[in-house]
């Protein structure tokens, strides 16, 4: 994951990378970091946006008494609706933790 490759450049990577006196390579980093938090701000809002549509789908379901009392085609799309919020909320998890690292790390080499 980008997560996971962001990782070996911090503090080590970054901190060598900071008391750099190449300027170029500075500011290369700089615009690959504001790139990157402004994907990132994209997709976050794209994962939120389906996963507030999946939570709604999940409410109509269950007003509609889908639960312990309804069919079993409504059961089953209930249970694979709330795998997909969890996946979907999990996605959201990482790319927020993605997310704050790469605002972090434009902060620091904003600095």
């Amino acid at each position: 994951s980008l997560l996971e490759e962001l990782a070996p450049m911090e503090p080590e990577g970054l901190a060598e990378l900071l008391s750099s006196t190449d300027t170029a390579a500075l500011s290369a980093e700089l615009d690959s970091a504001q790139f990157v938090v402004a994907r990132l701000e994209e997709r976050c809002a794209a994962l939120q946006a389906e996963l507030g549509r999946t939570e709604a789908e999940l409410a109509s379901l269950s007003a509609r008494g889908a639960g312990a009392g309804g069919a079993a085609i409504e059961r089953s799309y209930e249970r694979e609706l709330r795998r997909e919020a969890a996946a979907r909320r999990d996605r959201l998890a990482s790319a927020r933790a993605l997310l704050s690292r790469a605002k972090e790390r434009r902060t620091k080499l904003s600095a």
